[in-house]
């Protein structure tokens, strides 16, 4: 039986509202929730670019007229659910800034300072492990193949004070 909690780390509606199309249980096996399980640092939903990279490659590997999984390479990704953010952003006593800066008039007004808050927060002990271990796992060779655009988060304030 499926646990319906995971199967909400897979939205059914896009941000429009509309219905998703493509079936979560008709790509998705149990096993596939498992495993990511084991990859999500923190709670909350992965990212819609994770769900398309995981959705495409299941959608392949059921393809019959192939042998795709002789062609992908190993699936090898951790993924950060969408509440570190969040907690970010309240741990640090940022969220009412955030909400500022999400209004038309605080849009830019609000960015920069936000901005420059962001890069100098705190992550929990518990997120800070997690991340540790994916650093771990990857070890620093990985690290140089990571786009320089990663590293302009609040990752790059845990990287640093590690």
């Amino acid at each position: 039986m499926k646990n319906r909690t995971w199967w909400k780390r897979f939205p059914r509606h896009d941000r429009t509202g509309k219905e998703n199309v493509i079936s979560r249980e008709e790509y998705f096996t149990l096993e596939d929730l498992v495993e990511i399980k084991k990859r999500l640092i923190g709670t909350g939903f992965i990212g819609g670019k994770s769900v398309g990279m995981l959705l495409a490659r299941n959608i392949l590997r059921k393809d019959p007229t192939f042998d795709w999984d002789a062609q992908l390479e190993l699936h090898d990704s951790f993924y950060i659910g969408s509440d570190i953010f969040y907690s970010y952003m309240v741990q640090n006593g940022w969220w009412k800034l955030l909400m500022e800066q999400k209004t038309d008039e605080g849009y830019f007004k609000v960015a920069r300072e936000l901005k420059e808050k962001m890069l100098h927060g705190v992550f929990p002990d518990e997120v800070k492990e997690q991340f540790l271990f994916m650093l771990e796992y990857f070890g620093q060779s990985r690290l140089s193949s990571v786009p320089v655009h990663f590293w302009k988060t609040p990752s790059e304030t845990l990287c640093r004070k590690i």
